[in-house]
């Protein structure tokens, strides 16, 4: 006999199969879950391959660097400047020939005015050693001696001195005394060493006098006594007439006149 289901009997049933078909489908919660996983790894597929066409296809001017602006001029054509400068070139070369000439022809007249100077030079050293030859010949300067030749200065009525054989330079007073001695020229008188400061000898006779007390200094050339000359090679003091000065240093008197008895020769 069949039973006729109750109310009851129907909602029991009804339970049973939604709880059958929840457990053979997943609840909406684990779809939704799973769509969105499905969508963003699409995405990502999606996002690697246009990347991967994108470096593919990017142009050179992507990877080369933005050029980087300079205050430097811009580059330009050279040819037309270069064309124009050997045209200059052309047209100059005769004129620069002609200076290249010219400037041979200047250095050639320089090394010959040169070579005339030399020349010159030359033959005005040659006579000047002659001059000096012939000074050496007329006795100007003593041969084997150190001292400096006198100045040729003197006219013919200048009295000249000699010690031993050396010609000295001697400055004259212009006195009476000098005026009788020269008139006695020429005269030889043999002097004597006296104090360790002069040489002294007698003239013969005695000239006109204007004794001083007077210092004298080595060169100095007195008279005294109105009779004796007296020449110094050092220092003293006592009554003299001056008749001139040897124009050499102390040194040259001392070499003369402190090494014994010397003759001197008046002309």
């Amino acid at each position: 006999m069949n039973k006729v289901p109750t109310m009851k009997t129907v909602k029991t049933v009804h339970k049973m199969k939604k709880h059958s078909t929840a457990n053979l489908f997943p609840a909406p919660k684990i779809f939704s879950a799973m769509k969105a996983f499905a969508i963003v790894t699409c995405m990502a597929f999606m996002l690697l391959t246009i990347s991967g066409c994108g470096q593919q296809t990017k142009s050179p001017s992507e990877d080369q660097p933005a050029p980087v602006e300079t205050d430097s001029p811009v580059p330009h054509d050279t040819s037309r400047e270069t064309f124009e400068e050997e045209a200059v070139q052309a047209e100059t070369g005769a004129f620069g020939e002609t200076e290249t000439t010219m400037s041979e022809e200047t250095e050639k007249a320089a090394e010959t005015a040169e070579t005339e100077e030399t020349t010159d030079t030359a033959e005005t050293t040659e006579i000047s050693s002659a001059e000096a030859d012939t000074i050496a010949d007329t006795g100007i300067t003593a041969a084997g001696t150190d001292m400096p030749a006198a100045e040729d200065n003197e006219t013919e009525d200048q009295m000249r001195l000699l010690i031993g054989e050396t010609k000295v330079p001697v400055t004259w007073k212009d006195n009476a005394s000098v005026e009788a001695l020269r008139a006695l020229c020429p005269l030889t008188i043999h002097m004597s060493m006296y104090g360790g400061f002069e040489q002294v000898g007698p003239i013969g006779q005695s000239i006109a006098r204007d004794d001083q007390q007077t210092d004298t200094s080595y060169g100095d050339i007195v008279l005294y006594s109105g009779n004796q000359i007296v020449i110094f090679y050092g220092s003293n003091s006592w009554a003299y007439t001056r008749l001139g000065h040897v124009d050499l240093s102390q040194k040259e008197m001392k070499d003369l006149l402190s090494n014994g008895d010397v003759d001197i020769t008046l002309k």
